[in-house]
């Protein structure tokens, strides 16, 4: 009797998140104040620090590093309150803000395995790009976080 019953699957709606740039202090209070507008919870999080390979732009994990990536399983569960552009649009909007360069952004009702793979790719191709771009722009003077 004092077990909870689990919530049934058609109101249940899960989502990954994955944010990648220059790591910056309180980017994730920002996207964690913009799920909760959206009245959605993190169910799990990754982050990841590092660098960016000088000739292939792929993203080296290492503790410290200047950069970060953040994957973020979210989940609504009142999937008939849940506004799925505007879920996007805000995330997305908050993630720019604060310094993300790679956004990618499925909901698991939406995706399949088609679209989710095309989405991945667009993303990847999303962060070598931003690694690139951050590895052109650094200060030549300051090569410190190589």
């Amino acid at each position: 009797e004092g077990a909870p019953r689990p919530l049934p699957e058609d109101r249940l709606l899960t989502g990954t998140i994955r944010l990648f740039g220059p790591d910056e202090v309180g980017q994730l209070a920002t996207i964690a104040a913009v799920l909760a507008q959206c009245s959605v919870s993190i169910l799990n999080l990754l982050v990841t620090t590092g660098f960016g390979d000088r000739d292939t732009y792929e993203f080296l994990d290492r503790a410290g590093g200047p950069l970060s990536e953040n994957v973020i399983s979210v989940a609504a569960f009142d999937r008939a309150a849940f506004d799925e552009v505007r879920f996007k649009e805000e995330v997305t909007e908050a993630a720019k803000r604060v310094g993300y360069t790679a956004i990618s952004i499925v909901v698991d009702a939406q995706a399949n395995r088609a679209r989710v793979r095309e989405e991945l790719a667009d993303y990847y191709l999303s962060r070598k790009s931003s690694i690139r771009d951050y590895i052109q722009n650094a200060d030549t003077n300051d090569l410190s976080w190589l």
